[in-house]
């Protein structure tokens, strides 16, 4: 899979980006649900409705939930990010990677 049949060029674009993102290993800030999050993109695709979805872990920034101080995993719903940009963070990864991903990304595009 390249990627879902999307309709309007920022969706296409923003999961493009990410979908980039998972190849160079590289860190994300974005704006999703008038937060600012930094995040690790680790799984992009679809999910069980065929909505692109990318299973990423947050380690900074803003949350409408509580973020623990070592970070955590996050489920973004790319229609849901705003100005999407790489930020130079080092990569991150968390020894609990996967535990959401069933309920996340159903049809893997592309994962770490």
């Amino acid at each position: 899979m390249t990627g879902p049949a999307m309709t309007g060029n920022s969706l296409t674009s923003t999961y493009h980006l990410v979908r980039q993102a998972i190849v160079d290993r590289c860190c994300l800030t974005a704006v999703h649900l008038g937060e600012v999050r930094h995040f690790v993109p680790h799984s992009l695709g679809l999910d069980s409705s065929d909505r692109p979805k990318v299973l990423a872990f947050q380690y900074a920034g803003g949350t409408t939930t509580i973020l623990p101080p070592d970070g955590d995993w996050r489920c973004f719903a790319i229609g849901d990010l705003v100005d999407v940009r790489r930020n130079g963070d080092p990569w991150k990864i968390s020894r609990a990677f996967y535990r959401r991903a069933n309920r996340c990304v159903m049809k893997v595009d592309i994962s770490v």
